[in-house]
């Protein structure tokens, strides 16, 4: 089988599995157009076993994780290894007229491939999607945005529109029928945390409504992780395991991030509107984001208007803190690493030696988060922007991946380097300290008039 290719929006893997299960209707008859979002198991040939061979296990594991990153649907992917030609066979009959449940797909959403019919158009319908408590049907006009960590995996955003209303519409041209559907995995203990959240900032400007929510139900029970476990896998034999339910957020708006800027004025506007955004939130109702990025900074999509910048919007309250009475009621996360505040991350890397020289525990791990943590954050974001990206409309520059000292891989890629978090740690500082070299040298030619303003 020559090179799979992956989905025009995302980057090119040069990988290929060996056997690829694949589904069509009868008589149907497949095209060299198999894409990462077609197979639904994959397969490798191989002399040793997989139990010997720990690089044939990290080349399962690579290619299950491409599968995972192009169909974010699945909660995981089955990735068999042959040694032995006789039990190929009598596999994949079992798993070919298997049911979808084997391979691990949610009854409750089903997605269509697009037919190769040249450029899309919108509106893209590519699916459907049930509400478990009222099994209101909607369709599913697109994948908004999706988790790639391997670890973590488990978070996707939909734009969805009821079915009874009409397919939806793509673009900015929406009616008030169209909502953002979140599916995600939470901890148990915290899985009505952002509901609880949604509902205590209710009613504030560039506050996302929160529509319905419901738990995922599979066979009439609540979907969670101790599904997929061994009845003797749980937090009282593996104190580290932490039960994760499956959750569902019907939240409006549909944006964009804050990428999707038109110009240089309306992004600015936005960030100003998200600070606004952010004031309200702490003054009014003791609340601190803690996770404030480029992603949880959108445009609600809308009809653009001559000399209108479009509404911006602070969303995704997973981390987010409430303040009652001085102390600190939080999730455990740091947000997303990049735009982690430089007083966070020394929290963490102290916790974190702490723990590796056993004089803390990791459940007694305490990160305290303020105010200014979530303002530097806004600036880093400010940052990134004006680094990487070339253009308005989400034009981006290539990333030089060779360059350590380059924004992007220092703040987020370094902390995978052999000095971990410490490493990205340290460039923060650096930064902090003596920020002119990046803004002179990193900043793209169509933000060189903002270089006085990040100064």
């Amino acid at each position: 089988m020559k090179e799979m290719p992956s989905e025009p929006d995302q980057p090119r893997w040069r990988r290929k599995p060996d056997l690829i299960l694949l589904e069509c209707s009868q008589g149907e008859v497949f095209s060299d157009k198999v894409t990462w979002m077609s197979p639904k198991a994959i397969g490798e040939f191989t002399v040793s076993l997989l139990s010997t061979n720990t690089t044939l296990l990290k080349t399962l594991n690579t290619k299950v994780y491409l599968l995972l990153v192009s169909q974010p649907w699945r909660c995981y992917v089955l990735g068999l290894s042959f040694a032995k030609d006789e039990e190929v066979l009598q596999l994949l009959h079992r798993f070919a007229h298997g049911k979808k449940a084997l391979l691990r797909y949610d009854p409750t959403i089903h997605i269509h491939l697009l037919p190769d019919s040249g450029p899309r158009v919108s509106p893209v319908f590519i699916g459907t999607v049930m509400a478990c408590h009222t099994s209101t049907i909607f369709n599913i006009v697109s994948i908004l945005w999706s988790s790639h960590g391997f670890i973590g995996h488990g978070t996707v955003c939909y734009h969805v529109h009821p079915s009874d209303k009409g397919k939806g519409t793509g673009g900015d041209a929406m009616d008030e029928n169209n909502f953002v559907l979140k599916d995600s995995w939470v901890a148990e203990e915290l899985a009505d945390h952002e509901v609880t959240i949604l509902c205590h900032i209710a009613g504030l400007k560039g506050i996302p409504k929160l529509i319905n929510n419901w738990t995922v139900q599979y066979n009439g029970q609540d979907d969670n992780t101790l599904r997929y476990r061994p009845a003797s896998f749980n937090k009282e034999a593996n104190p580290r395991f932490i039960p994760h339910v499956h959750k569902r957020l019907l939240i409006y708006p549909v944006g964009s991030p804050i990428m999707t800027f038109r110009s240089q004025k309306e992004l600015l506007l936005g960030l100003m509107d998200g600070l606004s955004v952010h004031e309200q939130l702490y003054n009014l109702k003791h609340v601190l984001h803690h996770n404030i990025s480029p992603n949880n900074l959108i445009y609600q999509r809308a009809v653009p208007v001559d000399g209108a910048h479009r509404n911006l919007f602070v969303i995704d309250f997973d981390y987010a803190v409430l303040i009652d009475d001085g102390s600190y009621h939080a999730p455990k996360g740091t947000g997303t690493l990049p735009f982690v505040s430089l007083h966070t991350m020394q929290q963490v890397t102290a916790n974190q030696e702490k723990i590796i020289q056993k004089t803390l525990l990791e459940e007694d791990a305490i990160v305290n988060f303020e105010l200014a943590d979530d303002l530097e954050s806004f600036f880093y974001v400010f940052m990134w922007i004006c680094v990487l990206h070339v253009g308005p409309n989400g034009a981006a520059r290539n990333v030089p991946l060779d360059n350590i000292s380059f924004v992007a891989n220092a703040w987020g890629k370094g902390a995978m380097g052999p000095n971990g978090l410490s490493g990205a740690q340290d460039v923060k500082i650096s930064f902090v300290y003596s920020p002119n070299s990046i803004i002179d040298d990193q900043f793209t030619p169509y933000f060189d008039n903002l270089k006085p303003l990040a100064k």
